[in-house]
């Protein structure tokens, strides 16, 4: 006799089979956020960024993959409307963007220690497009929320440990905890306020999710409470003003429904982080400042050095969208413009300070894919909000909350909260995973897929050959999912080899970091740098048995240099180690062309400025070549002239040439521009670039 029962029948089969595809898209997601939170390798010289992107994409992927076999398109109808619609062509203009970027690799990848590039937007849509069929279901709900809400448990515990002097996994932070600035698992405070903003999230489902099992709302709470601790720690202003807007937005939705009590579990959670925050701040002192510094500043109407930093960011965005409105430099090319667009004073103030990104995420994303790309990435954010608030006002006059005194019944009410707190959030701060990920999955699972109903949405039908199709899809994804985790280890033990290089000078580390990254500009500066140097050291010994080795160590050092720039042109650090490389081995005219070729990049920087007309110092005074002196100085005089090093050099030139009224007029601008930088100033800052 065959067995009976539920799950012997193809309809229970499949019940069961998605009830695990609910699970493991819960898993994944809270993976997700548990590895951007908490991913660290101490043995990296990028030790909490490398780690994080190496699993990050993955993962994605992995979710991606749930996605195609949960909804097996091309076999199955896959309904999609007007925000996938949205999705699709922020993707895709990112894809553009990065392609006609004057810097690719930075476009699509951004910064070493940072990123931003192309693949986070990128991955962010995914995310979004995912989560809308896979984080929908309770199920699904309840494995993010218990993972997410264990991630903020673990991170506010590791603030806690660090401000009683402990010790933890998450180290390489001190400078931080010696100012009474806590960086939990997330290695600098902005990075550990932007994960605890997660708080704000698990506050609202802990409130307005009573259709969840009770223990995961006791969950979600304790993870909002430890959140908010951490808030507290970070010292972030970003961090309040996302908490704020949460709070606020969170009442408001719970004023509209008369759940008094929960309002006043709100206003308390804001009286604790307010206490706190005071209580911690005035336990700092005045030498750290906090709370009380940034009251003073504004009552007497300062820009804090922050403050000022910032708006100066904001103001080069603003002067790289107006050269580039439509395509911008590239999603993690910001540092390009900041280059371009640096003021003069700036530059010579903090000639090695390369910015990349302006603080505030409109700026990013419209001086990285233009206006197009704000419109798009804005328009995605703002429909999601919208829909959410007119789910909740719908649902509010319809009186669907559940009859709980303590919570409500409104799925759509924790993406509105987190969602508007994020985007205040990220209206002052940097853009990172911390926050854009979460964002993104809290995005497409409140949202929800689809209505059939909606007039914005149309369903891609049946096939023929389907079947192959979704077997396609899922073959693409498992390969995307292999081949990014390849990568990844790939970019750990580059960055592990890096670390090791930069600890302790060695060539052979440095150049395996480069040769399994090639597209990273740091490792190939670094591995170029040891090289030449070292070649030109000991053939500075004399040593003329060694002497084919040693030719044979600067020209690899050299083209190491040569192939980092053609992956990363406007590179300035890898431009100045070849111009170095050119004076000490006296070939001038190369110097002189490459310090002419960054200053197009970077025309106010004042190392290479001094380095062109050190150029022109070299060809006058060794080289003893008239005619290639005069060439140079007619280049130098046009763009050596508006930083303090360029003018104290130009003097030096203009005395080899016999000018004494030019060399004395340099002088004076010189230290007109920079009263502070003395004679070993200027030696150092164009020996060093410090």
């Amino acid at each position: 006799m065959g067995r009976t029962g539920k799950s012997s029948s193809p309809r229970g089969s499949r019940q069961v089979s998605g009830a695990w595809l609910e699970i493991a898209a819960g898993i994944v997601a809270g993976l997700i956020v548990w590895v951007v939170a908490t991913g660290f390798e101490a043995r990296a010289y990028a030790m909490y960024f490398t780690p994080r992107v190496a699993v990050y994409y993955p993962l994605v992927l992995v979710f991606l993959l749930l996605f195609v076999v949960k909804c097996r398109p091309g076999w199955r109808a896959l309904r999609v409307d007007g925000l996938d619609g949205l999705l699709a062509a922020f993707a895709g203009w990112q894809v553009v963007t990065a392609l006609l970027s004057p810097s690719p690799a930075l476009a699509w990848f951004g910064v070493l220690n940072r990123g931003g590039g192309a693949v986070l937007w990128l991955s962010v849509a995914a995310l979004v497009f995912a989560a809308r069929r896979l984080l929908t279901d309770r199920r699904a709900v309840v494995v993010f929320v218990w993972v997410g809400s264990f991630t903020v448990l673990v991170t506010g515990v590791v603030a806690i440990v660090q401000m009683w002097g402990g010790s933890t996994v998450w180290s390489g932070a001190e400078a931080f905890w010696e100012q009474g600035r806590m960086t939990g698992s997330s290695g600098n405070p902005v990075n550990l306020s932007g994960m605890c903003l997660f708080a704000v999230w698990l506050g609202a489902v802990a409130l307005t999710r009573a259709d969840l099992p009770r223990s995961a709302r006791v969950a979600a709470a304790s993870g909002a409470v430890m959140g908010l601790v951490g808030q507290v720690l970070a010292i972030g202003r970003a961090g309040y003003i996302g908490l704020m807007v949460g709070a606020v937005v969170c009442a408001a939705a719970l004023l509209l429904v008369r759940r008094w009590r929960a309002v006043l579990l709100v206003g308390l959670a804001a009286v604790m982080v307010l206490g706190l925050t005071l209580m911690y701040s005035a336990s700092l002192g005045e030498e750290v400042g906090g709370i009380a510094s940034r009251v003073e500043e504004s009552a007497t109407g300062e820009l804090s050095l922050g403050d000022q930093y910032r708006t100066e960011f904001w103001r080069i965005a603003l002067d790289a969208v107006r050269e580039k409105p439509v395509t911008g430099y590239g999603q993690g090319a910001y540092v390009v413009a900041y280059r371009a667009f640096v003021s003069p004073e700036t530059a010579a103030a903090q000639p090695n300070t390369a910015v990349s990104d302006p603080h505030q995420v409109a700026l990013l994303l419209a001086s990285g894919s233009g206006v197009p790309g704000l419109l798009l990435g804005g328009g995605v954010l703002v429909s999601v909000l919208v829909l959410c608030a007119i789910r909740f006002l719908k649902r509010r006059r319809e009186g669907g909350f559940g009859e709980s005194r303590w919570a409500i019944c409104a799925p759509e009410v924790p993406p509105l909260v987190y969602g508007l707190a994020a985007s205040a959030f990220l209206a002052v701060s940097p853009v990172d995973l911390v926050v854009a990920a979460p964002l993104g999955l809290v995005l497409g699972s409140g949202l929800g897929g689809p209505s059939a109903g909606a007039w914005s949405s149309w369903e891609i039908g049946q096939w023929s050959g389907g079947k192959t199709i979704t077997y396609v899809l899922s073959a693409v994804a498992v390969a995307g999912v292999v081949a990014t985790f390849v990568v990844g280890v790939r970019f750990l033990q580059a960055d592990v080899a890096f670390g090791e290089a930069m600890r302790n000078k060695t060539a052979a580390e440095a150049q395996r970091a480069t040769n399994l990254m090639p597209l990273v500009p740091e490792y190939a500066q670094v591995a170029g740098a040891i090289m030449w140097r070292r070649g030109l050291g000991v053939l500075a010994t004399g040593d003329g048995a060694a002497a084919e080795a040693d030719h044979a160590l600067v020209t690899e050092g050299e083209t190491i240099l040569l192939q980092g720039v053609r992956h990363e042109p406007t590179s300035v650090n890898l431009r100045v180690e070849l111009i170095r490389l050119y004076l000490a081995t006296r070939r001038t005219a190369d110097a002189a062309e490459q310090a002419a070729t960054a200053l197009t990049y970077s025309p106010h920087h004042p190392i290479l400025q001094a380095l062109l007309a050190s150029a022109v110092l070299q060809a006058q005074t060794e080289l003893k070549d008239q005619a290639l002196a005069a060439d140079l100085l007619a280049e130098a005089e046009i763009l050596c002239l508006d930083s303090p090093d360029g003018n104290y050099w130009m003097a030096q030139v203009y005395g080899s040439f016999g000018d004494t009224d030019a060399a004395r007029q340099a002088v004076a601008k010189a230290q007109a521009l920079a009263p502070y930088l003395k004679h070993e100033d200027y030696l150092r800052r164009v020996q060093t670039g410090r």
